[in-house]
């Protein structure tokens, strides 16, 4: 007898925690360039060229993407460009560095810029202003040397820290630069460590809304503070230590409500449910949903720059920069000098806690702007979730729902043809592969649409599928798509494939033709 059955899309998301015949059948396997949301998973969407920084230079790149209230700027070798309307403007040129890994805060109306490669303690760093001017962080600081690497603003000053340090220094109340005050953190310490982020994090006690100052040292041992003054004891004390796995670089948080989300070599941590829960806590853990793929990243890529995370509330979503190589200097067919990096992203939807990966996404660095998403490589800066296309070129998307039993997990079945529901208007490039038994093995090919940007001429019915324009590029009809497929088990699955090239793609179920083929 056949069978006709309707699986919901994966709205769940990525799964890379629970062993293949565990996972809930809202999951998937593998969920790349598709971000699942609430009744259906889409294909993201593409990015675009903003500005191009100039030709490549051996030893130069950018690294660092940052904004203020109005303004967007690039770093790039010694040299920070204004880049809000995709025209680089110089802001400041210091001529002396190659790999600018600058960090910043804000400070009123002004953006306070460090870098651990800058020239010394005489240019401890750069303030911008609203104007975009830049000018030298002026400081008097009895034994400091070299330059800072981190800053933050934390109650009314300004907080700054050197690289492989284990102190800070402190501003005057009010104040960002002028007399620095150093404050040994040395002493408190009990795994050792260097000192690698300063947070801060809001606490409710029931009693009113406090925020602490929280040290993360890379040893993943983590000191709070409570007070608004580290030069007096009566106004400044330690109020809490515990552990977390070693962070993965100073750029490795993201403020999300009150708390912090920092990525570690155990995953991405929930800083307040750490302060509640510990270390080894599930509900601590962020990524407790990907934590092996979380795991497996740090341990391969934990060493390399470029680890980052932005909250993105436009998309409803949190991007995790996962960098998988250093930069790479190359040389075109012409002889023209260019860099190459690799990255991938670790992204969560916001709004239900499911997980995904990007791919095709080479990014150094991230940023919001104006509710804007931007994203920079070695030489460019590009505005991501736009269009759908990946600067002209396609999109790979994958999925691998997680198998399900069909409702009748003591005996096999035989998946004899497939369709989903989507609204891309030609499914029959959406590539299906059968699976069963939990082996993930493809048999087909994927292959690019031919017909970009809407409905074939001469070879779709007229008034059968929405028409795409300039003017409303979104299809949204929605087709099956029939195809046979060949799976053969008790648990089964047909996964999903496509390279998309200006179309959009919202996937909400796969139809099933099946079999019952008894318990052997």
């Amino acid at each position: 007898m056949t069978n006709a059955v309707s699986v919901p899309a994966p709205t769940g998301g990525w799964n890379a925690r629970d062993s293949l015949d565990d996972m809930e059948a809202s999951d998937a396997v593998k969920m790349v360039n598709l971000i699942p949301r609430s009744g259906w998973v889409e294909a993201r969407n593409g990015y675009g060229l903003f500005c191009t920084l100039g030709p490549a230079s051996p030893g130069v790149y950018a690294e660092s993407l940052f904004a203020s209230s109005n303004g967007l700027f690039v770093a790039v070798g010694g040299i920070i460009y204004e880049v809000s309307t995709g025209t680089p403007n110089l802001v400041y040129a210091s001529g002396s560095l190659a790999n600018t890994q600058w960090q910043t805060t804000h400070f009123q109306d002004k953006l306070i810029v460090v870098c651990n490669e800058y020239a010394g303690p005489d240019k401890p760093g750069i303030v911008i202003d609203s104007a975009y001017n830049a000018t030298a962080l002026v400081v008097t600081a009895t034994g400091l040397t070299g330059s800072f690497w981190g800053c933050n603003t934390f109650k009314g000053r300004v907080y700054y820290w050197q690289k492989n340090a284990r102190s800070f220094w402190f501003a005057q109340a009010g104040s960002f630069q002028g007399v620095l005050t150093e404050f040994d953190l040395s002493t408190q310490l009990q795994t050792g460590g260097t000192l690698v982020m300063m947070l801060t994090y809001t606490l409710d006690a029931g009693d009113g809304v406090d925020d602490l100052a929280v040290f993360v040292f890379s040893t993943g041992e983590t000191i709070v503070y409570q007070g608004d003054d580290p030069g007096d004891a009566l106004r400044w004390s330690s109020s809490g230590r515990f552990q977390i796995g070693e962070p993965l670089g100073i750029r490795a948080h993201q403020k999300v409500g009150g708390t912090e989300i920092i990525l570690t070599k155990d995953g991405y941590v929930d800083l307040a449910e750490a302060l509640r829960s510990g270390r080894y806590s599930e509900g601590s853990v962020y990524s407790n949903k990907i934590i092996r793929a979380a795991k497996d990243a740090a341990k391969s890529y934990g060493d390399l720059f470029g680890w980052e995370c932005v909250l993105y509330p436009a998309g409803n979503l949190f991007i995790v920069n996962v960098p998988t190589s250093p930069e790479t200097l190359r040389y075109d067919s012409e002889g023209t000098p260019f860099y190459t990096i690799g990255s991938y992203q670790h992204v969560r939807n916001t709004s239900s806690g499911a997980w995904c990966e990007f791919s095709g996404i080479d990014a150094n660095a991230f940023c919001v702007y104006k509710d804007n998403l931007y994203f920079t490589t070695s030489l460019a800066v590009y505005r991501a979730d736009i269009n759908n296309t990946d600067d002209g070129g396609a999109i790979d998307v994958e999925c691998i729902p997680a198998f399900n039993h069909l409702g009748a997990k003591g005996s096999r079945k035989q998946v004899t043809m497939a369709a989903h529901i989507t609204n891309f208007q030609q499914p029959e490039y959406l590539t299906k592969d059968g699976m069963s038994d939990y082996n993930v093995i493809y048999q087909n090919q994927v292959v690019e649409v031919p017909f970009p940007n809407g409905a074939r001429w001469d070879l779709v019915n007229w008034d059968a599928a929405y028409w795409s324009n300039e003017e409303a590029p979104e299809i949204v009809q929605t087709t099956e798509g029939w195809s046979d497929v060949s799976a053969f088990g008790y648990a089964v699955t047909v996964s999903m494939r496509g390279r998309i090239n200006g179309f959009s793609l919202k996937w909400y179920a796969t139809n099933y033709i099946y079999r019952n083929a008894g318990a052997i």
